[in-house]
């Protein structure tokens, strides 16, 4: 059984072999649908049944929203209760910006419950539900009313019971602000001891970056068992990341400025409720005495002419390299690399304002091979070719060669839009996918009309999967279908008008190899 409205399904009932039933508390008036279908257990799948809606005789301690939540004072214990499943209580209490909080369930019949804190906008700020009396500590960034849910976790035996909720100023003095606004200062060459005094602590400290330097950021680890560090902008937007570096449980970044100015470094604990969240440590900030040997932007990109080898090497994690050579308009090219100590690597092609990814190699099915892109290009202009590392590439630094090629292939068909064959309504064509990552583009002229229903369809060769998509003449998508392999997709459309129609051919996410024949046909079909 589910409730929903028109959009979205509110619950789902599932009961016992006998019957499923549904508690729920309307938060606006309006039309609710009930949907009643055959369990997974059920033998037959068929059968009758009865279904009923009838007011519930349960009264509510506390509100299942935010209009009507319980208002709580810092200090105060109120008695709370789950009455039955799915049913949430809604707290509320002011809170002071730079205030730390402590927000705690004790259980009474309840046997497991979670604890939720939201802010006006209904945003998440914080939750606990991994132990049966979850507890939160919590630190306001800014004054306003918080709001604290309370209902039986999905681990609770029984699903309904009395509990105690508690909001209390914590003891705690945190040593280091948990954002940007008072971010500790620290200096190139200098050492900062920090401690994360409660779960979900993080830590915030800045530097003024320079262009063009490379950076080391370390966490050493005193009583902390695990660290998580992050290098961000500052917009607070993530530049880089690290959890285990070499290794152990502790967290390095090595990071090149691409311009001047502030950055925040961030200091976390693992993402666990448990006491190895939390602990002392040592962060650590000097200049790297790596030098990189291609750039890691489009800015000062190493260029490569067709047919040129490059060397190059990827001396940190994180660090990619960037590459740019011109390409001309409806030639295919192939892009290489030959891994020398480097153990893997990925490979991009970007276009000229560094935003889409036109092509990628990311050695899915084997990581340690050497990626290859064939690429057609649909303009004359310059593109960028980016080298990286995975993140667990054990051996950094390590070596490369990179190779821009003309390609050997013959594609049979363009890759986009502009060169699209074309194909007549009721003719076939044969087409092939010659590279991984090739699709092929073709072209009809529909007719507008109710009567008119096109079906286009793409029927295997050596192509094990495929898909199809139908743009409009401005290459707008209207309709996809990648059906799962053995691959035959179809779509069956009505044109709204006269004009153009593109077909696009491609292989499917179920394909072992990204290439093979196909053919595809166009019908109109009788009404």
């Amino acid at each position: 059984m589910e409730l929903r409205q028109l959009d979205r399904e509110l619950e789902t009932g599932y009961g016992n072999e006998d019957s499923s039933g549904i508690t729920w508390y309307a938060e606006d008036p309006g039309a609710y649908f009930v949907l009643v279908g055959a369990a997974p257990s059920s033998v037959s799948g068929t059968g009758s049944y009865t279904l009923t809606v009838s007011l519930s005789n349960i009264e509510d301690d506390h509100a299942n929203n935010t209009v009507s939540a319980t208002t709580i004072t810092v200090g105060e214990a109120v008695a709370g209760a789950v009455e039955y499943e799915s049913d949430v209580d809604f707290f509320r209490f002011p809170a002071e910006e730079g205030v730390l909080y402590e927000v705690a369930v004790t259980l009474g019949t309840l046997d497991h419950s979670y604890l939720q804190l939201r802010n006006d906008d209904g945003w998440y700020m914080d939750t606990n539900n991994i132990f049966p009396a979850p507890r939160v500590a919590w630190a306001a960034r800014e004054s306003g009313d918080v709001y604290v849910l309370v209902g039986s976790s999905w681990q609770s035996s029984i699903g309904t019971g009395n509990y105690t909720l508690t909001v209390a100023l914590s003891t705690i003095v945190d040593d280091e602000d948990s954002d940007t606004r008072n971010a500790t200062s620290i200096a190139v060459g200098e050492a900062v001891a920090g401690n994360l005094w409660y779960v979900n602590d993080i830590d915030y400290f800045s530097f003024t970056a320079e262009k063009g330097m490379v950076y080391q950021i370390d966490v050493v680890l005193g009583t902390l068992h695990s660290s998580y560090l992050e290098l961000r902008d500052n917009d607070n937007r993530r530049l880089r990341y690290n959890n285990n570096f070499g290794g152990t449980l502790a967290s390095r970044i090595i990071w090149e400025a691409l311009e001047s100015g502030d950055v925040y470094v961030v200091v976390s604990g693992p993402n666990s409720y448990s006491e190895s969240a939390t602990g002392s440590y040592t962060l650590a900030l000097a200049f790297s005495d790596i030098k990189d040997d291609h750039t890691n932007d489009t800015v000062g990109a190493t260029a490569i002419a067709v047919g040129a080898i490059a060397a190059g090497a990827l001396e940190y994690e994180g660090d990619v390299d960037y590459f740019r050579f011109t390409a001309e308009e409806g030639v295919l090219y192939q892009i290489d690399v030959a891994l020398d100590t480097l153990h893997d690597s990925y490979l991009e092609l970007r276009d000229i304002d560094d935003v889409w990814t036109l092509a990628e190699d990311y050695d899915l099915r084997d990581s340690q091979a050497s990626p290859s892109i064939v690429w057609q290009a649909p303009e004359s202009a310059e593109f960028y070719v980016v080298v990286g590392a995975y993140w667990s590439s054990p051996n950094l630094p390590g070596s490369y060669t990179l190779t821009v090629t003309l390609s050997t292939t013959a594609d049979d068909h363009a890759n986009f839009l502009e060169s699209a064959t074309t194909i007549a309504l009721g003719e076939t064509a044969v087409g092939t996918l010659e590279y991984e990552g090739d699709i092929d583009f073709f072209v009809f002229t529909a007719g507008a009309g109710e009567g008119n229903f096109y079906q286009i369809s793409a029927a295997p060769g050596s192509l094990d999967d495929s898909y199809l998509e139908l743009r409009g003449d401005d290459g707008r998508w209207l309709a996809k279908d990648d059906g799962f392999a053995p691959s035959r997709p179809l779509i069956i459309w009505t044109a709204a008008e006269l004009g153009n129609l593109h077909i696009v051919v491609g292989a499917g996410q179920e394909s072992a190899t990204g290439t093979g024949s196909y053919t595809l046909t166009i019908t109109l079909l009788e009404t």
